[in-house]
C-alpha cells in the first residue's frame, strides 16, 4: 500500500481529483439537459429524487412561506407537492438573509463547490496514488447523494472543517462556539468538540458548551421531539444501529445492545494497546472530530449515507499512518479500504448486506481508533507491561 501511495509523488495529485470532478459533473450536467434530473444521476448510481436539489429546495421554499406569514405548524405540514421540512426551527435564522426557493441552485452549487474545494485544501499536497483513493471516496454514490439532494449536512461538514482549522490554531473557544452553533442546527456536530480534550483547558470549554447545549435542548424539547418523530428512518440508503432492526422488523433494543457490545469490545482492545501519537494540527484535529461524529451518528440510529462526508476527515491521518512504520499502519489500511467500500455498498441496493456488515465493522474500528488517541495512559492496561 505504501508503494501505491508513493506513485506520482512528484506531482500534486489534487489536479487529478479536480479534473475527474470536472468530467463527472460535466457528464451529469449533459445528461440532465438531455434526459432529465433523475435519469442523469442514475447514470452515476446515485439515488435521485425530483425536484432537483430536493432537500435544499424544501428548506429554502419554507423561508418563502415563513416570510409570507406561515407558522411553524404550517411549515411542518407542507402543502401538497412540497417536501416537508423536518429541521428544527433554528434553521429559520437563514430566512432573514432573503433566501428562498429561487436561491436553490446558487445555494446548492455553492455548498457543493465549497465542500470539494475546502476538502482539497484539507488533504494538502498528495501523490497521484493517494489521489486515486480520495477519488474512490469522493465519487461514491454516498457522498454524491448529499450533492444531488443539496442536503444541509454539506453545511455541517464545512462548519466542522472550519472548527478543525481553529483547533489547529489553538483557538479552542472559537472552535467550540462554532460547533455549538452547528449543534443548534443539527445536534450531531457537537460531537466534533472532542479535539478540545487534547488542548489545555479544553475540558472546561466543552463543559460550558455542553451546559449551553443542554439548556437549548430543554427549552426546545418539543421542537426536537417533533423532528425526531418526523424524520424518515430509511434502512436502504443509511447506516446506524437501527438500520438492521428496521429492515428486519426487530426491536431497536437489539441494535442498542449490539452497538454497546461492539463499543465495549473496541474500548477493551484500545486499553490493552499502546497510545497512538497524533499531532494537534489540522489533520489530527480532523481525525478526532470526524471519528467522533461517525460514532455519534451510528449511535443515533439511522443516517442517510451522505453523512459519510465526515469520513473524509479521517483519510489524511490514516494515510499518514500507512506511510509510517507505526503499529497502527495495518489498522489504517483496513479502515481506508472499509470506508471506501461502504460508501459504495451502502448506497447500492444489491450490496446492502455487504454495506451494513462493513458499517458495523467500521463502527468498531472507529471507536478503537478514537480511544487509542484519546484514552489517557493511566487507564491503559498495557502501560505497565510495555518494555
Amino acid at each position: 500500500m505504501r508503494r501505491v501511495f508513493r506513485v506520482g509523488g512528484r506531482a500534486d495529485g489534487r489536479w487529478l481529483i479536480l479534473l475527474a470532478l470536472v468530467i463527472y459533473f460535466g457528464a451529469v450536467w449533459h445528461w440532465t439537459r438531455t434526459q432529465g434530473w433523475v435519469p442523469a444521476w442514475h447514470h452515476v448510481r446515485v439515488a435521485s429524487l425530483a425536484p432537483d436539489f430536493n432537500d435544499a429546495r424544501a428548506v429554502l421554499g419554507s423561508y418563502d412561506r415563513f416570510r409570507a406569514g406561515a407558522t411553524m405548524d404550517q411549515l411542518h405540514s407542507a402543502p401538497k407537492g412540497v417536501t416537508r421540512v423536518t429541521y428544527p426551527h433554528t434553521w429559520l435564522v437563514f430566512s432573514y438573509l432573503g433566501l428562498g426557493e429561487a436561491s436553490t441552485y446558487p445555494v446548492a452549487l455553492t455548498l457543493a463547490a465549497a465542500c470539494f474545494g475546502f476538502s482539497l485544501l484539507y488533504m494538502g499536497r498528495i501523490s497521484v496514488g493517494q489521489a486515486m483513493l480520495y477519488l474512490a471516496l469522493l465519487l461514491s454514490p454516498s457522498l454524491m447523494l448529499g450533492v444531488e439532494r443539496g442536503n444541509a449536512d454539506l453545511l455541517m461538514f464545512l462548519m466542522v472543517l472550519a472548527a478543525c482549522w481553529l483547533f489547529a490554531r489553538q483557538a479552542v473557544i472559537g472552535a467550540c462556539a462554532l460547533l455549538l452553533g452547528a449543534g443548534l442546527l443539527k445536534v450531531y456536530p457537537v460531537a466534533a468538540m472532542a479535539p478540545a480534550l487534547r488542548h489545555k483547558k479544553g475540558e472546561l470549554t466543552i463543559f460550558a458548551c455542553a451546559a449551553l447545549f443542554l439548556i437549548f435542548c430543554y427549552t426546545q424539547m418539543q421542537d426536537l421531539a417533533w423532528v425526531s418523530q418526523s424524520t424518515p428512518r430509511d434502512s436502504g440508503l443509511s447506516f446506524g444501529e437501527f438500520v438492521v432492526p428496521d429492515r428486519w422488523h426487530l426491536s431497536h433494543l437489539v441494535g442498542v445492545v449490539a452497538s454497546l457490545t461492539v463499543a465495549a469490545a473496541a474500548l477493551a482492545a484500545a486499553r490493552r494497546a499502546r497510545a497512538w501519537t497524533l499531532p494537534d494540527d489540522f489533520i489530527g484535529s480532523g481525525f478526532v472530530a470526524g471519528s467522533s461524529i461517525l460514532v455519534l451518528c451510528f449511535l443515533i440510529g439511522n443516517n442517510y449515507a451522505y453523512r459519510y462526508w465526515f469520513a473524509l476527515l479521517l483519510f489524511p491521518q490514516l494515510i499518514r499512518w500507512v506511510m509510517s512504520a507505526e503499529p497502527q499502519a495495518r489498522w489504517a489500511v483496513w479502515m481506508l479500504a472499509g470506508l471506501v467500500l461502504t460508501t459504495w455498498a451502502t448506497s447500492t441496493a444489491p450490496l446492502w448486506l455487504m454495506g451494513v456488515t462493513l458499517d458495523w465493522l467500521l463502527f468498531g474500528g472507529v471507536v478503537y481508533g478514537l480511544m487509542s488517541v484519546l484514552l489517557p495512559s493511566a487507564f491503559r492496561q498495557s502501560s505497565s507491561l510495555s518494555p
